[in-house]
């Protein structure tokens, strides 16, 4: 299931990773290790913590989740 939304018109609305601290995570989130991911779903993780823009289109993740890389990312 993609978490992108699409609206009335052409407009795309994409899951954001952000890089968050790790004693903001809280015990009832769900926390994903990279490896964990889709292949699909890690190269999106990738692309959007090394790229220009941190927007995702991520199949397996919902907003809220962690996900833990070189540093912890929350998906917004």
């Amino acid at each position: 299931m993609s978490r992108s939304l699409q609206s009335s018109g052409d407009a795309d609305v994409r899951s954001v990773i952000v890089e968050c601290d790790a004693a903001d995570i809280e015990p009832t989130d769900r926390v994903r290790h990279i490896d964990q991911l889709s292949p699909r779903d890690r190269r999106e993780v990738f692309d959007a913590v090394e790229g220009s823009s941190p927007a995702a289109d991520l199949q397996g993740l919902e907003s809220g989740d962690v996900i833990r890389f070189t540093e912890y990312y929350r998906v917004v």
